[in-house]
């Protein structure tokens, strides 16, 4: 599947969410086609088009040190996997943000490959590794624990960072620079929809997306030129309409 296919099925997951969670959508057909560009789905009813442009709520330097991270520990599990040992599911616990780097990623990837494989539990056991901080060169102090589970029913490696952040609830002019990026692009768009809607989705999936709108943020008079904006809480499937002026 190509990387627009795989961008509009989640737009098409998220709208199929927001559809379900709010009282007032038009009753119609979704059309969301993979080349379409502008809006990303458009609602087409008895009497109209409507246009939903669909986007993420992101902190951007959160998200850049996720990838990082997410990056050297998918390079220790290409190398855990060149000595043919068993399938593991690693859950990897760093210790702070800003850590990891291109530059340092083959260094800290082949450390973490190194403990894992020191370290592999019996067959349906699990095993938590902490660090004692004795040996940063063999176990760095950037690592704080890995959770090891090894299981006969896993057909692959499974190695991910355990991911924990605070949930960000008052930001007003993040949300609106959501807003001003979608708005500077609004004059492509497709001009046979009589309505333009923004739905800003917060995934909470990441410390980088975690968004939940405090009651200041929702009460916060936006500008916006699209007829309706949204903010849409996928994992609690909760939406808001924003105020915009």
């Amino acid at each position: 599947m190509t990387r627009r296919n795989r961008t509009k099925q989640e737009e098409i997951r998220c709208v199929e969410v927001f559809k379900s969670v709010i009282a007032d959508f038009p009753a119609g057909e979704l059309i969301a086609d993979p080349h379409q560009e502008r809006p990303d789905v458009v609602v087409k009813t008895a009497q109209a088009r409507i246009g939903i442009e669909v986007t993420r709520i992101l902190n951007p330097e959160l998200r850049r040190n996720e990838s990082e991270c997410d990056q050297m520990i998918e390079a220790a599990r290409e190398l855990y996997e060149k000595r043919s040992l068993p399938h593991l599911h690693v859950s990897v616990h760093v210790t702070g943000e800003k850590v990891f780097t291109r530059s340092n990623r083959q260094r800290f990837a082949s450390a973490l490959a190194d403990v894992v494989a020191a370290n592999v539990p019996q067959a349906n056991e699990l095993q938590e590794v902490e660090n004692d901080c004795n040996n940063p060169a063999a176990f760095p102090y950037e690592i704080d624990s890995i959770l090891i589970l090894r299981n006969r029913a896993l057909t692959r490696n499974y190695w991910n960072a355990g991911k924990a952040g605070f949930i960000l609830e008052d930001f007003t002019d993040r949300l609106q620079a959501v807003i001003d990026q979608k708005e500077s692009r609004i004059g492509g768009y497709d001009t046979d929809c009589s309505e333009l809607w923004l739905l800003i989705v917060a995934e909470n999936d990441n410390p980088s997306a975690a968004f939940d709108p405090s009651p200041a943020t929702l009460s916060h008079s936006y500008t916006s030129s699209f007829h309706r904006v949204f903010i849409l809480n996928l994992f609690q499937r909760k939406v808001s309409d924003l105020k915009i002026k």
